[in-house]
């Protein structure tokens, strides 16, 4: 499961369309971010694993008394220098030092470990910056046990005009106890509509105030996508909401327009955050547009950490300018950039958190889930 499995949709009537302000201020830059002496500091571990690198060079930055943990499989070495954003040599600490110069600065590992850095496979940080930066997170970190998860609810909407929204994300049924549902949010307010976004993004809870505003009919069906409604034992809606479809009928009420600004500081903090925890590469699958790729290739020397992107299916219009550069196994690649592209995204199917993952195993409550699409429909995306 991810948070944010969802495609571009769910903000393209609130978000602007000035690319540069989207990716700008991720200050403070990579090189920066690198070179700072903290503990299990990522770094990428692109140089040879000799002692020294052939080419050599003046070291920036040279860490030693530590355990240093290069490539997997090579054993640990006891130095390691960087110069120009590269790993310009590492081994015992006399050979290293050949590289240092009055301007190296040496930091002392003190013991700790370093190694290289993370890469993530799936992670959606600009729709997930978003989210936490405008939806007020209850998650398991905030809320232990789901007393004090209503308790903050109740709180949110003590502290907002009767008839506005009361939005909030990262809701953990796994660990906040189970699947919310309408009567349990009508319980927390009547008089305001209720918005409770799971963290997997595939799932949403709504109150009866909700679904009344957002002009929910009792008889409607199942939507295109895989998008659907929660329904009890009696065949009343529940308060559920599953997939991007069914979610996007609440977007216009709980999104608020997101500007270039806006979003700056929220993915500038994100990917701060991901690069503080050791992550030297987010991968971003299929939240992520194609006329933010030019921006993206431009500013991407000044992020935190490195990225890269696959579109979504529904963009692949936006994917033609760049197929020179190649596609699927072959990642794009841009001559001086930290952005690459790699492959198309298709959401076949929903979350397993929510067992609307689509298994051939059942779930242990003999579900299986759904796919979003049959499979002639599907081949012929493909």
């Amino acid at each position: 499961m991810c948070r944010g499995c969802f495609s571009t949709a769910l903000f393209d009537h609130r978000l602007a369309a000035d690319a540069p302000g989207l990716l700008a201020a991720l200050a403070p830059t990579r090189r920066q971010l690198i070179a700072a002496p903290v503990a299990g500091a990522g770094l990428a571990a692109a140089g040879a694993p000799a002692a020294l690198a052939a080419d050599g060079g003046a070291a920036e930055v040279i860490f030693r008394g530590g355990r240093i943990l290069p490539m997997p499989g090579l054993p640990a070495v006891q130095a390691l220098a960087i110069g120009g954003g590269r790993i310009l040599g590492l081994g015992s600490e006399s050979a290293v030092a050949r590289l240092r110069t009055k301007a190296t600065r040496v930091v002392e590992l003190d013991g700790r470990v370093l190694m290289p850095g993370f890469i993530d496979p799936h992670n959606h940080a600009v729709l997930s910056a978003l989210i936490l930066e405008l939806l007020t997170d209850v998650g398991y970190d905030k809320n232990r046990t789901r007393r004090a998860l209503l308790d903050q609810l109740r709180a949110m909407a003590a502290r907002t005009p009767p008839g506005q929204w009361v939005t909030a994300s990262n809701f953990d049924n796994l660990l906040q106890g189970g699947e919310l549902s309408r009567e349990e949010l009508d319980s927390v307010s009547s008089a305001h509509p209720i918005f409770v976004w799971y963290t997997n993004a595939h799932t949403a809870c709504v109150n009866s105030l909700a679904l009344e505003t957002a002009k929910i009919a009792p008889d409607i069906e199942d939507l295109p996508g895989g998008g659907h409604f929660g329904r009890d034992a009696g065949g009343r809606l529940d308060g559920m909401v599953y997939e991007e479809s069914a979610i996007l009928k609440f977007a216009p009420f709980v999104l608020p327009r997101v500007t270039p600004q806006l979003a700056a500081k929220a993915l500038g903090d994100y990917l701060r955050k991901a690069a503080a925890a050791g992550n030297t590469l987010l991968h971003e699958p299929g939240t992520f547009r194609s006329e933010w790729i030019d921006a993206a290739v431009r500013l991407s020397p000044h992020a935190p950490c490195r990225t890269s992107a696959s579109l979504m299916y529904e963009d692949m219009a936006g994917y033609e300018k760049y197929r020179s550069h190649g596609l699927g196994a072959r990642a794009t690649q841009f001559s001086g950039a930290l952005f690459s592209l790699y492959g198309v995204k298709i959401v076949g199917d929903g979350s397993n958190q929510s067992k609307t993952g689509a298994q051939t195993v059942p779930y242990l409550d003999g579900t299986s889930g759904s796919p979003n699409f049959d499979g002639p429909t599907l081949k012929r995306m493909v």
